[in-house]
């Protein structure tokens, strides 16, 4: 799969360190109308808890074991609104072929996955769907890796790290919620990382 430089316009992304986090989040931005997908859906649970409070959850895992104790753990059943599917994380085609205009989207590819990886999922699903309204990433890299960042001048009226805003432009500081609320903080660490690990690949084919 290709680069694909994070949308500068911003979809917001929240970046989590700890599974009590990652899944405490979903009472704080999942609504009855969103549809879900998350990526890294391992044995199914946090994905079953999205399906609880939105519309539809979807959960790709790429791990034949995983996906086989996920389904057998939440049948369609008793759980119509929750699908689990056998694909790789990094194969866009496969979630886009399921036909939803997904809202909200889920990252946990391993919370220590390489920065680089998670940047490039973020990237390319932001893409595929301009449906997405937010994102939430649980990767522990990726969230020490924004606590050291800042943008710097920063512009008049620019959001802060550790700082979120709803729509309406309240702000709403949440110790485990790192985003800005135009994409700018994150947008720019994004494009920033994406051109270094290009640099990085290009260097070592050399």
């Amino acid at each position: 799969m290709g680069r694909t430089p994070h949308n500068m316009s911003g979809v917001p992304v929240h970046v989590t360190e700890e599974i009590v986090d990652y899944r405490r989040s979903v009472n704080q931005f999942v609504g009855s109308s969103d549809l879900v997908l998350e990526l890294g859906s391992a044995q199914g649970l946090t994905c079953a808890l999205l399906a609880a409070a939105a519309a539809k959850a979807v959960g790709i895992d790429k791990s034949p074991e995983q996906h086989r104790i996920s389904v057998e753990r939440f049948p369609r059943a008793t759980h119509a609104n929750l699908t689990f599917i056998h694909a790789d994380a990094f194969d866009v085609r496969a979630a886009l072929a399921l036909g939803v205009p997904f809202t909200k989207l889920y990252i946990d590819v391993s919370g220590n996955r390489v920065v680089g990886d998670v940047i490039e999922l973020i990237g390319a699903y932001e893409k595929a769907f301009p449906s997405l309204e937010l994102i939430v990433v649980k990767c522990f890299p990726f969230k020490r890796l924004l606590l050291n960042c800042s943008v710097w001048p920063a512009a008049e009226g620019e959001g802060e790290m550790g700082a979120s805003r709803t729509k309406n432009g309240d702000k709403q500081v949440e110790k485990w919620s790192y985003s800005d609320p135009h994409g700018t903080s994150v947008a720019l660490v994004l494009c920033l990382l994406g051109v270094g690990f290009a640099w990085l690949r290009v260097s070592r084919a050399k």
